[in-house]
């Protein structure tokens, strides 16, 4: 397999191997797919977010200390992924030779969206933008859901078609009709039922949810540089899959038991 073959996502590791004729793996490119879907509906749901209620604005230094009428934090990440959309769609269309739209967000996303096959398979633009999309679509969806949020630390378990699991973070959610629901950063909503259940087994987490666990569970504080030896000394499962080291929490569970065993006897 050469260079080429190969998706120019840094996956560690995990040597993906790129569809043919594209410079990405199926599990990036239908994620580039995903992201340039979705980042329309997030700007329209971010602008019903901008007013802010109750007067809970942040003040402006030097101001008379009124609260400002508009999430800043909101209309400062609309502003950017109006402006990665048009800088993307330009740098597409000057390439192509195409005409660009009128610069409204659906629109560029549009005409992105159309040339994805023309992105996945040409460099910069395969390694450079699936990258800015995907934290446009992370950071709306950590604006539109800023309370009532509890990350779980816990990695995806969605497929795509191949089998690639997502390398998304789930967090949960709890609606306004009070019910959990389980949100991935990659791609969205997921089932929340497996994420609710005390079983560990199966669980990949990430390093901080090793800490939580193992202080909670067995009274045992430990640093995130002594969970890598852990790893690496086999006493853990670890895997790293998108640039993120995930760990197994059922080996977690066993090393700590018997640590503490041990350390009893």
């Amino acid at each position: 397999m050469t260079t080429n073959d190969l998706c120019v996502t840094d996956h560690g590791d995990d040597e993906r191997r790129a569809l043919p004729a594209l410079r990405l793996c199926a599990r990036c490119y239908y994620d580039l797919r995903f992201d340039l879907d979705a980042l329309p509906r997030l700007y329209d749901a971010l602008a019903e977010a901008l007013a802010v209620t109750g007067g809970a604005g942040q003040r402006v230094t030097g101001s008379s200390g009124h609260p400002l009428p508009i999430n800043p934090a909101v209309a400062g990440h609309r502003d950017q992924i109006r402006h990665d959309l048009i800088w993307w769609a330009l740098h597409v269309a000057d390439a192509r030779g195409l005409t660009l739209p009128e610069s409204t967000v659906r629109a560029v996303a549009e005409l992105l969206a159309h040339q994805v096959d023309w992105i996945a398979a040409t460099l910069p633009a395969a390694a450079e933008s699936p990258p800015v999309f995907a934290e446009l679509v992370r950071r709306a969806r950590s604006l539109l859901d800023p309370v009532r949020r509890l990350a779980t630390g816990e990695r995806c378990r969605s497929a795509d078609e191949d089998g690639q699991r997502c390398t998304g973070t789930v967090s949960m959610v709890l609606t306004r009709a009070e019910a959990w629901e389980a949100r991935c950063s990659r791609c969205g909503p997921q089932e929340a039922a497996p994420y609710l259940r005390d079983t560990i087994a199966g669980r990949m987490v990430t390093a901080e949810r090793v800490q939580t666990y193992a202080l909670r569970s067995y009274g045992q504080q430990v640093t995130a540089s002594t969970i890598r030896s852990w790893a690496h000394r086999g006493h853990i499962r670890s895997e790293e899959r998108g640039g993120s080291v995930w760990y197994d929490l059922g080996s977690v569970s066993r090393y700590l038991a018997a640590r503490q065993g041990r350390m009893a006897g």
